[in-house]
């Protein structure tokens, strides 16, 4: 292209795109929706949300926190300790490692001027970590001092179903009732770190305090800082993977 049509051809774009504006200026606009629930966009009142929009998922909401329902405080003990996530002791039966571990409100200070009910392993929020060795024979001795149901779900690692401790829905085991003593066993794999936590009634029983630590170390490992949330975590970030070298 030579500096003359370079020349012409900037006038032309130009006076194509004003006609192109001037089209769309000429044709009518679209119609505003009806405002969306809750979002008043000029139009018409918006319509008010339901009632069941307000308070929830269908299903979710009738107890527990998700309708702030207070924690129970019946059985509950001042709290003895101030930490958690403190390595949990075990004893030997032969070469299986027992750890035993309580469920049970207590009175639990969070600040200096505040002080909560919560829902306790041993006592603590978090509960005792839980440190074994990549195939490790485990047995946990469960006990449930609570005024409701609970049970422990073992988060990622590898057990055997009945072991898993999802009691709500009644998947793997039913719930250990108020006063009840269930044993979980089960030989630790894989290596990492990881939680264990309430599954029944999550929405509450983690929330206010059911959860802790648990890390189960390969044969060349060192010990590792694990720590626990109630809430779930983001998920990984996807790395490429490097090209062969010819």
């Amino acid at each position: 292209m030579n500096l003359r049509r370079a020349r012409l051809a900037g006038p032309m774009v130009l006076a194509v795109g004003l006609a192109a504006c001037g089209q769309a200026a000429s044709l009518p606009s679209p119609s505003v929706a009806p405002n969306m629930p809750g979002m008043n966009m000029g139009g018409a009142p918006s319509p008010s949300a339901s009632a069941g929009a307000a308070t929830g998922m269908s299903g979710m909401g009738a107890t527990g926190l998700m309708a702030d329902a207070p924690v129970p405080t019946d059985g509950a003990v001042p709290a003895t300790q101030t930490t958690g996530l403190q390595p949990l002791p075990f004893k030997l039966d032969g070469t299986t490692k027992v750890f035993e571990l309580t469920a049970k409100a207590v009175f639990w200070k969070i600040n200096g001027e505040t002080t909560v009910t919560a829902l306790t392993y041993n006592g603590t929020v978090p509960g005792p970590l839980i440190r074994v060795t990549e195939g490790d024979r485990v047995r946990v001795v469960f006990k449930n001092e609570l005024t409701t149901p609970t049970s422990i779900h073992w988060h990622g690692q590898f057990v055997p179903s009945n072991m898993d401790g999802v009691a709500q829905p009644e998947v793997s085991q039913k719930p250990v009732m108020p006063g009840q003593t269930f044993t979980y066993e089960f030989t630790a794999n894989p290596a990492g770190t990881f939680m264990y936590h309430s599954h029944f009634d999550t929405d509450t029983q983690i929330n206010v305090g059911l959860f802790a630590g648990s890390s189960a170390l390969g044969s060349s490992s060192t010990p590792c800082t694990c720590t626990a949330r109630a809430s779930r975590s983001s998920p990984p970030t996807a790395t490429r993977s490097q090209p062969r070298p010819n």
